[in-house]
């Protein structure tokens, strides 16, 4: 028993060590409440200028669903794993050559996508004409004075500083200027696209600083993802049906000759008989026949091809439609106060904590 004993003292003077050192951290912090009451004051006070300066946004969502068809994909299953050996992933395309939804949001952030929606006019709330998103923002309307000086303090920070140009030829180089890229950042910050892959389901949506302006950019991203989506898979039938159409046009001017031709030839030889002029007849009516035969040919064609690009156009059911958002979705004022104070009481207490500690 008497071993046991200076241990079980030490333990008990570690203890009450502990507790000492706990009572006076607690007494530091009790000391030192006036500085912590003062410099959570004025993170109070700064909460307060942040949550009341920072720019209103309004956020619309949209919930929409694409065609699925019940494909047979066991054609595919030796090429696709053949295909995995060299690095290709032929799961991103469809044996109907669609698009995989997984690939939209990709879509959307792409530089041509944005650059397109970039310049489609929207209707605001408070502005009584159309304008677009690179108007609004070059412009700076609207904008709030914290907004305006976050952008701008990011701005002299950034790292480029002269404007950014893509040399080369052809149409697959793109030329922007930095103004340009920055505006395109924006947009691509306020627009937003996920997949649920257990229900295929996508969600749309858009953030703007005005409600009807956000709800109208969510449907010009919605509907221009649709026509992109339905330009790469009918790209190859659309081509295909305007080589038809220009075949059939060649056909119809061709009828309509050889008709015009025979026409003019039995007005002329109403009461000739001869076998000259039988010959000659008879051969002006098999260039008619075949000129309607192929007429006839192509527009059969015609028909299916323009079938076959209705049957193959994506259809994207609208499970959740646009609604104007009567809410504001930023800033969370009361979040950004809580926050405010419960920084600055941890700051100011780590600071007297630290000067108990280190400075003792």
């Amino acid at each position: 028993m008497s071993n046991l004993t200076p241990g079980h003292n030490s333990n008990n003077s570690n203890t009450e060590i502990d507790q000492i050192n706990i009572s006076e951290l607690l007494m530091v912090l009790w000391k030192s409440r006036k500085p912590t009451i003062k410099a959570t004051s004025v993170f109070f006070i700064l909460g307060i200028v942040i949550a009341f300066t920072s720019q209103i946004e309004y956020q619309s969502n949209c919930k929409l669903l694409p065609e699925v068809r019940d494909v047979n994909r066991n054609n595919l299953t030796g090429l696709s794993n053949l295909a995995g050996l060299a690095g290709i992933n032929l799961d991103l395309i469809d044996n109907q050559g669609s698009l995989k939804p997984e690939l939209y949001p990709q879509i959307v952030q792409s530089l041509p996508f944005r650059q397109e929606l970039i310049y489609e006019e929207l209707n605001f709330s408070r502005i009584k004409r159309k304008i677009s998103f690179y108007a609004f923002f070059s412009e700076k309307i609207g904008q709030s004075f914290f907004y305006k000086t976050k952008k701008t303090i990011f701005s002299i920070f950034s790292k480029d500083s002269k404007d950014e140009f893509a040399h080369g030829e052809g149409q697959n180089i793109i030329l922007i200027s930095k103004e340009m890229r920055d505006l395109l950042d924006e947009l691509g910050e306020r627009i937003a696209i996920s997949v649920d892959k257990k229900d295929g389901m996508i969600s749309v949506s858009a953030t703007m600083p005005d409600p009807l302006a956000s709800a109208e950019l969510t449907d010009k991203c919605v509907r221009l993802l649709q026509r992109h989506i339905t330009d790469y898979k009918l790209s190859q039938l659309r081509m295909n049906k305007a080589f038809i159409k220009e075949r059939f046009n060649e056909a119809e001017d061709r009828l309509q000759a050889s008709r015009k031709k025979l026409a003019i030839y039995d007005d002329k030889n109403i009461n000739v008989i001869s076998s000259l002029v039988r010959s000659e007849k008879q051969h002006l009516e098999n260039e008619y026949n075949f000129a309607f035969e192929l007429y006839k040919s192509l527009g059969a064609q015609l028909e299916q091809s323009e079938i076959k690009v209705k049957e193959e156009t994506p259809v994207f059911t609208i499970i959740e439609p646009v609604v104007v958002p009567l809410e504001k979705s930023k800033p969370k004022r009361l979040y950004i106060i809580l926050a405010s104070i419960i920084i600055g009481l941890l700051l100011s207490s780590s600071i007297q904590i630290f000067k108990f500690i280190f400075l003792k």
